[in-house]
């Protein structure tokens, strides 16, 4: 290399010229080794990075808002009625109702669905087919038929107990006589002397 080549050169005109070798190589390697040094502190020089650095944004919380439907009753929100066609009509549907009501077996009646029912029936669609109505009120009927056989029997039952104390109380007394069937009779009147009247059946 160039360097070494001057080197050697250098030691040869050194040892002819009677220069010392030691000062020869402490002035001539001043140069090289101060290049040396420089290139070897440039070589550490950070390089800097082609890309542009990334902004880094804050993180952010999104809300999503709800959607609020706002719920209206139509029928609650109905004005007075005007014509007669509609005061009529909230008549029929408030007698109606307010007779339902009253009868054994309707008293939980629920007016929310009576009135959807009316409804479904002005735009000729509803929930159920006819034969699943016809068998609702099958049921409903059933079940008022029930009702109405129980309340007959307690009816009965609680006549039954009446009676049974007034016969018991009533044969107490001195005037009632009781045959052996348990008949229960009292002569308000003694019959005079003379024949009987025949007994007729009653046609």
């Amino acid at each position: 290399m160039l360097i070494e080549n001057t080197l050697v050169d250098d030691l040869k005109n050194a040892v002819t010229e009677g220069y010392a070798v030691k000062n020869t190589l402490s002035v001539r390697l001043v140069p090289p080794l101060f290049l040396l040094f420089l290139m070897v502190g440039c070589s550490k020089t950070p390089v800097e990075s082609s890309q542009s650095p990334v902004e880094e944004k804050p993180s952010t919380v999104v809300v999503q808002s709800e959607t609020v439907v706002e719920e209206t009753d139509v029928i609650g929100d109905l004005q007075e009625p005007a014509s007669l066609e509609d005061r009529f009509s909230y008549t029929y549907g408030y007698l109606l109702y307010s007779s339902m009501v009253q009868q054994k077996g309707f008293s939980d009646l629920e007016a929310s669905y009576f009135a959807k029912g009316i409804l479904d029936a002005d735009e000729g669609q509803g929930f159920y087919t006819q034969e699943e109505m016809s068998q609702t009120l099958y049921e409903v009927q059933t079940k008022l038929l029930q009702i109405a056989q129980e309340e007959m029997e307690a009816i009965s039952t609680a006549n039954l107990e009446v009676a049974e104390d007034f016969l018991k109380t009533n044969e107490q007394r001195e005037s009632v006589k009781v045959t052996d069937s348990g008949l229960q009779y009292e002569v308000l009147v003694e019959g005079g002397e003379g024949e009987s009247p025949p007994l007729k059946r009653a046609s």
